[in-house]
């Protein structure tokens, strides 16, 4: 470990960054682009992937070149004519529909019908004399046809064999079975499919012969065929005479009812209906007038004139009664309208009114009747246009269907057979082919076994993926890996230098009044947030910082296990006597403070408050410089949650090996909880994790470890023991 990291150191800045890293080459660092999965993936993992996609690939192209054998191949050749000849013109014709035709061979050639029959014929029982199970299937494999391709007329049929013999014994049988039993099945279903259209045909016209006549015989009565207008016509006409018949009946039933109820006419009434009447009521008044005339003058009752005035007007109104007597006699009572008008006068004997009704509702019915017979022919006529259109579109049909047919019987193309595979079958060796793709697979493989595990593995593996995941978030630095006995002076200054580091961050992130009290807390357990407290509480008083180290972890008690401080007293009594100083412990080393955890337990953290919490931090303020305050891990953690939200920033510990859900959840819990996120420093680093930080920068500006100077390190682990070896002796304080 010591010589990776001393390597790392020495790079300095000339690292190298991933292009996938470098600003503008794939986008910014925090984007999570394909290739970034896929190195992350493959990293640290790249010295494997190679020798397993190396043994792949050597084992692949080895299966792929002995596996395969070498074959035979045979070929038949198969030629379609394309030109048939023409009755129009002495010139030869392009046969239609030359590519159908073509691929139809081809289909024929290798069906499974055609495969049944080959394996059965004399050219492949010469070399098979009796069929294994799987014959037909292995046969099928073995048979290939190729289409003409471009202005090639020919249909290759090929046959591939470990045997030459057997290979030329394929194509004959291939070829022998299409000569005998597919060559002519061209033709065999058009001239079935011609009578068939025929036969269609002829009933077609059979149906419009019978449809004509039909018309002619409905339209005999009427002398043309469209009789949609009379009907229109007709059905008018009787929905008014129909009208007519339901005025007549409803004035009839009228009638009835008044010759019943109606008033006997007077004089007047009549003079209103009959001018004979109304001329002797004239008459009437100018004898009564004539009469009134003679009387204002000086004759008496008895005078001749004026009695015959007077006899004149009683033979007025005598002539007017006898007439009366007589109309009342001949006709009814009169009708009334709401103003007292007469409308009508109703006849005496009611019997021609209800004949007259009768009358007219006969003529409706007889006229009605006859128009729905002269619909019903129309309708038959129309029926009859209808299936003459039908039957026709079907002529047409079949007319063209049959010329097609025609057209297609005669304008199949002649089918040559040019060989059928005697030649000499010419050999086939594929293992290069097999070769490379073996070569190719057995290397993938493995490789995306690798990629496909590295994608399934959640933990952080190297430092920088905390500040490309961690959007937003601050990464401070980075602890190497150190083992518990440190012993390498080197090793200890590296370790020193990246804690020094971490609190320079701190310093300058957060100024000198802003941020003075940080919460160090983790995840999970085991990832070294005590150590890195202790750590950043010795690079604080290294320079000169008064500091106070606060063990905050109810259940672990870690710091104060470290700092070797064994006291009933601590944090809870603090908190509750609101009183720090007669609870603080001082330390072997200058400027360092820690107030233990005493005797709490994790059940005291139910005693806590944020109240409290923030009392004791206001009054460590006053008396120290800077607070530490190490607490248990943030998830499932009382008292974590507490001191994170109450500290002025906090210090996220993960180290390597850390699941990625774990510190997502814990970085949603902060966040709820508003605390102050201060960064991420990375623990357990390897040597490749220098080269892409700052603590791999100039590492020889590290001043040579005071070997001499042990004291109070007690059990503070290799990087907080890394970091106070590096510091001053205190003899001189």
């Amino acid at each position: 470990m010591t010589q990776e990291i001393q390597l790392a150191s020495n790079k300095g800045l000339t690292a190298d960054i991933e292009p996938w890293n470098q600003p503008g080459a794939l986008g910014p660092a925090s984007q999570t682009t394909p290739l970034h999965h896929i190195q992350r993936s493959l990293r640290g993992r790249y010295l494997l992937a190679f020798l397993l996609a190396t043994i792949g690939a050597v084992a692949g192209a080895a299966a792929g070149w002995l596996l395969p054998k070498p074959t035979y191949k045979s070929v038949g050749q198969i030629a379609i004519n394309y030109l048939t000849p023409s009755l129009e013109t002495p010139l030869d014709r392009i046969m239609p529909m030359y590519q159908a035709f073509v691929q139809m061979q081809v289909v024929r050639l290798q069906s499974d019908r055609l495969i049944n029959q080959a394996v059965q014929s004399e050219a492949w029982r010469g070399v098979h004399p009796q069929g294994a199970p799987d014959e037909v299937a292995n046969f099928g494999s073995a048979l290939t046809v190729k289409p003409p391709i471009g202005q090639n007329t020919i249909i290759e049929v090929n046959f591939q064999d470990p045997s030459p013999t057997v290979a030329s014994a394929g194509v004959k049988a291939v070829i022998s079975t299409y000569d005998r039993f597919f060559k002519g099945m061209d033709t065999q279903g058009t001239d079935k499919k011609l009578a068939s259209w025929k036969e269609i045909r002829e009933r077609a016209n059979d149906d419009i012969r019978l449809a004509r006549k039909d018309i002619l015989k409905l339209t005999q009565d009427y002398g043309y065929d469209d009789l949609s207008d009379m009907v229109k016509s007709r059905w008018g006409e009787t929905i008014q005479i129909e009208k007519m018949v339901s005025q007549a009946k409803l004035q009839y039933d009228q009638a009835q009812q008044d010759s019943k109820t109606g008033p006997q006419l007077s004089v007047a009434d009549i003079a209103k209906v009959d001018t004979f009447m109304a001329g002797l009521v004239r008459r009437k008044e100018q004898a009564d007038a004539q009469l009134s005339l003679l009387q204002l003058g000086n004759m008496g009752p008895n005078s001749p004139v004026i009695i015959a005035a007077s006899n004149n007007v009683t033979a007025s109104e005598k002539q007017i009664d006898t007439y009366a007597q007589k109309f009342r006699a001949e006709h009814g009572p009169a009708v009334y309208n709401l103003e007292g008008n007469i409308t009508r006068v109703l006849p005496k004997d009611m019997e021609d009114l209800k004949q007259s009704v009768e009358k007219l509702e006969k003529h409706y019915n007889e006229y009605r009747a006859k128009t729905a017979e002269i619909g019903h022919v129309n309708q038959q006529i129309a029926n009859a246009k209808n299936t003459i259109k039908d039957k026709e579109e079907q002529l047409h049909v079949a007319d063209a269907r049959i010329r097609e047919l025609e057209y297609l019987r005669d304008s199949i193309g002649e089918v040559i057979i040019l060989s059928d595979g005697s030649a000499n079958p010419t050999p086939v060796d594929n293992r290069l082919k097999f070769s490379l793709l073996g070569f190719m697979c057995g290397g993938g493989i493995p490789l995306m076994l690798v990629m496909m595990f590295g994608l399934l593995d959640h933990r952080y593996r190297f430092s920088d993926e905390t500040g490309t995941e961690m959007q937003g978030i601050t990464l401070l630095g980075i602890l190497p890996n150190l083992p518990d006995r440190l012993s390498d002076p080197e090793q200890a200054a590296i370790a020193a230098h990246c804690v020094h580091q971490i609190r320079t961050m701190l310093q300058i992130n957060g100024g000198p009044d802003e941020r003075r009290v940080f919460a160090v807390t983790s995840a999970s357990s085991g990832d070294g947030k005590t150590s890195l407290t202790l750590a950043l509480g010795l690079s604080y008083a290294a320079c000169g910082t008064r500091t106070l180290l606060i063990d905050c972890d109810l259940v672990g008690g870690g710091l104060s296990s470290r700092m070797n401080v064994s006291s009933p007293e601590g944090v809870l009594e603090a908190i509750a006597n609101r009183s720090l100083l007669e609870y603080v412990r001082t330390t072997d080393i200058a400027d360092v403070s820690v107030l233990p955890v005493g005797s709490a337990h994790g059940y005291h953290a139910s005693t806590l408050s944020p109240q409290s919490l923030r009392r004791l931090i206001d009054e460590a303020k006053a008396q120290y410089e800077i607070i530490l305050i190490d607490t248990g891990p943030i998830l499932g953690s009382i008292e974590a949650s507490l001191v994170c939200a109450a500290s002025d920033g906090v210090v996220l510990t993960v180290a390597r090996g850390q699941q990625r859900p774990l510190v997502e959840k814990s970085l949603a819990h902060l966040r709820n909880i508003g605390a102050r996120l201060a960064g991420v420093v990375f623990n357990r680093a390897q040597a490749d994790d220098f080269e892409r930080s700052m603590s791999g920068v100039s590492m020889r500006s590290v001043a040579r470890p005071n070997n001499g100077n042990g004291s109070g390190d007690g059990q503070f682990g290799p990087v907080a023991r890394a970091v106070a070896a590096q510091r001053k002796p205190t003899a001189t304080n």
